[in-house]
């Protein structure tokens, strides 16, 4: 493949990748350090922590079946995608706030939408952007970004919390997810030039 198809297929998946870097971020940090922030603040007891988190990631499947759902009757991956993550973003950023039984009920939310968000991002979301013959290299990228950071949230949240507060990273969780947004709906127009 020439150099300057790579380029521009890059040109074509930056935005796309830079969102899938930062909801991967969330996305594993969230996974890894949800279950302390529950158990720091004592929102459930603990010896009911494992069956919590184990809940939680159940309840996030009802993501996936919401995306699927949005995605079929409005044939917008893109926007639904983008949609979902401002909505787990405004969660995440509501955390900073939120206590007790509510803080509990925002999770479960902002985990439903990231959760059908992240499954739109890493899966149909390339194809819709890969040139002909080139989408398992896209998914490939975008998988590899998403990870990459993904991991990178395991170390970099427990020391962002041990340094200052839960609150900021929440904060820092919400923007970010808002950020992914902006940047797959900036691509929106590639879905309908993609169906043509």
């Amino acid at each position: 493949m020439k150099l300057s198809r790579i380029r521009a297929e890059l040109r074509q998946i930056t935005a796309v990748l830079l969102a899938t870097a930062l909801a991967g971020f969330v996305f594993n940090g969230m996974t890894i350090w949800l279950p302390t922030y529950i158990l720091d603040s004592r929102l459930v007891p603990e010896n009911a922590i494992g069956s919590v988190a184990a809940a939680m990631q159940v309840i996030a499947i009802l993501g996936l079946f919401l995306a699927r759902l949005r995605v079929l009757r409005g044939n917008q991956v893109f926007v639904t995608a983008a949609a979902m993550l401002a909505a787990a973003g405004f969660a995440m950023l509501s955390l900073t706030a939120a206590a007790g039984p509510l803080a509990l009920l925002i999770i479960c939310l902002g985990m439903i939408m990231l959760n059908g968000a992240f499954g739109l991002v890493v899966s149909a979301v390339p194809l819709l952007l890969a040139p002909p013959g080139r989408a398992s290299s896209v998914t490939g990228s975008i998988n590899m970004m998403s990870n990459f950071f993904g991991g990178m949230a395991g170390f970099t949240v427990g020391a962002l919390v041990e340094w200052s507060s839960w609150a900021v990273a929440f904060g820092l969780w919400g923007a970010l997810l808002l950020l992914a947004s902006a940047l797959v709906w900036l691509k929106r127009g590639a879905e309908a030039s993609a169906s043509k």
